[in-house]
């Protein structure tokens, strides 16, 4: 026992220097006070890695380390932008997100952390793409690449939950949807730029038709959402976003005669309590672990999630509520509202139609994405299946949110677009230079 002890002082020791390095006191406020929040929550990721300390696999805890130490790396020297609250309220919910999937399923959390990495990899790629977002030549290529990712699943479909929206290779798996998201979101904004309503209509009721054909209504509603948002944007009216309500609501029903894992959603979604161990299982065991514990929580590995089902992934908001308390759970709720804001603040900025489009498209997908999924939880609509951006568990998702959020940083006038090329050349001078003086 004393060695176990021991051992886990040394972690928290390891993670407490890391925090330290963290802490730069000469930030402007804001940044300092989000950072203080961050450091807070490796604290907590640390005292998480108690258990697996335990589990006696504290072997691979350093590779979490590793990975937290990258993110703030990557977001403190990598970026070329002054919009650090933006990445770091990221951070704060990937912290959120290993917390509890590290707690929930170690591999998973492992899995996912490898992912967190492919998308900061991503991101440094993406900082200098700012030429291939806002060329308009770029039409045909992204219909291509569109149409052939929104039909993969039917010639390599997978279905998992009712819905054929993912497509599998060689054990490998993946969700198109999700990428399509981000080609979607330039088309619209590029037809726009056009004051071309007809185009965006086809476009949409193409991707919505496809994604209600393969029963992937979850994606279909939030592309409607963001394209009622893009549209009103460009026509300042209400009569278009009545008209598609209207057409969702019709959709809505329509699905609700047609599928009948629909039709169960709907059914708990009214009343679970009806079939409590059946139907409503889910939901009833959500509101239990999310009523039980209160603002601070049950503590890490003193509640029951692992009830839930789903809960790495749809349902993971319950673990955060049962485990790390109302508080945690409402500033994760704030932090969507965060990035809202400083994505709006970001597409108001832009002097380029395409680019405001853009980052407006790109905004309202994270910021709609979840709602959907909370209000799904918090039972004011029927679950869809998506997941809470940079929270639940989910290699394809997460990408895609990394993308998103690059493209939106791209574009963003406060960038100071660098030929990474030149970078390098100066770099390469310096050395010379100082072996030079020696």
């Amino acid at each position: 026992m004393l060695v176990r002890y021991f051992i886990t002082m040394f972690v928290m020791i390891v993670m407490c220097i890391i925090a330290s390095f963290m802490f730069n006191v000469k930030l402007p406020s804001v940044k300092f006070r989000i950072k203080c929040l961050n450091v807070f929550m490796i604290l907590i990721y640390a005292v998480n890695m108690m258990t697996l300390v335990l589990d006696k696999q504290y072997f691979l805890i350093f590779p979490l380390i590793i990975g937290v130490v990258l993110i703030n790396f990557s977001i403190k020297h990598l970026s070329q932008t002054q919009n650090y609250v933006l990445w770091y309220t990221i951070m704060f919910l990937l912290l959120i997100s290993q917390i509890i999937l590290m707690r929930l399923d170690f591999y998973l959390a492992f899995k996912q952390l490898l992912f967190i990495v492919l998308g900061i990899f991503l991101r440094f790629i993406l900082l200098y793409t700012k030429c291939i977002w806002l060329n308009s030549k770029n039409e045909i290529l992204f219909i291509g690449i569109l149409l052939t990712l929104i039909c993969l699943p039917f010639v390599f479909g997978v279905t998992k939950n009712g819905a054929t929206n993912w497509a599998g290779i060689n054990n490998i798996s993946f969700q198109p949807s999700e990428f399509v998201k981000i080609l979607y979101i330039y088309l619209i904004g590029l037809y726009f730029t056009q004051c071309n309503l007809i185009k965006p209509f086809l476009l949409t009721a193409f991707v919505i038709g496809v994604l209600f054909i393969q029963r992937d209504l979850g994606s279909a509603f939030l592309y409607i959402g963001v394209f009622l948002i893009m549209t009103y944007a460009l026509t300042q009216s209400l009569q278009f976003v009545l008209i598609g309500v209207g057409f969702g609501s019709i959709l809505a029903i329509i699905s609700t005669f047609l599928f009948t894992h629909v039709q169960t959603r709907i059914t708990a979604w009214l009343n679970p309590w009806s079939d409590v161990d059946g139907k409503g299982y889910q939901l009833t065991q959500g509101m239990f672990a999310m009523g039980t514990w209160g603002i601070f929580g049950s503590g890490l590995n003193k509640g029951l999630p692992t009830k839930v089902p789903y809960v790495t992934t749809d349902y993971i908001f319950v673990a955060i509520v049962e485990e790390l308390g109302l508080i945690i759970a409402i500033a994760v709720i704030l932090c969507y509202l965060i990035i809202g804001v400083v994505g709006l603040n970001i597409s108001a900025n832009q002097q380029n139609y395409l680019a405001k489009y853009l980052t407006l498209g790109c905004t309202s997908v994270i910021v709609i994405q979840s709602f959907i999924i909370l209000a799904g939880i918090l039972q004011v609509i029927p679950l869809t299946g998506i997941t809470l951006p940079f929270v639940s568990y989910g290699g394809s998702s997460l990408t895609s949110m990394f993308i998103t959020v690059s493209i939106l940083e791209t574009i963003d006038n406060n960038i100071n677009y660098t030929n990474p090329i030149e970078k390098f050349k100066e770099m390469l001078w310096k050395i010379n230079f100082l072996k030079k003086s020696e």
